[in-house]
């Protein structure tokens, strides 16, 4: 069960971590700019968008990937069908 919501929160990060990279490519075309500019240098906004992107989308893989990992690791071993006895791991 924890493995599942790993994997559906990791899926919802992943997701938000491309939208957000996507919106901050993809700046407003449009705005209000009434007044002239008070200087030569243009007003930029300070928005930590790569760092912020980019560690939730990590977030978000690595979780989806550990929710995987578990799923795959918790699973019941399939019984030997071969008809010979299983090596001794303790023979040396």
């Amino acid at each position: 069960m924890i493995a599942v919501a790993m994997i559906v929160v990791g899926v919802i990060l992943t997701a938000l971590g491309v939208w957000l990279g996507w919106r901050w490519h993809h700046s407003a075309a449009f705005g209000w700019f009434a007044y002239a500019p008070l200087s030569d240098q243009a007003f930029t906004i300070s928005w930590p968008a790569p760092w912020l992107t980019l560690s939730v989308t990590a977030l978000g893989a690595l979780l989806v990937g550990s929710g995987a990992g578990y799923l795959l690791g918790a699973r019941p071993r399939r019984p030997d069908r071969s008809g010979e006895a299983p090596a001794d791991p303790d023979a040396g």
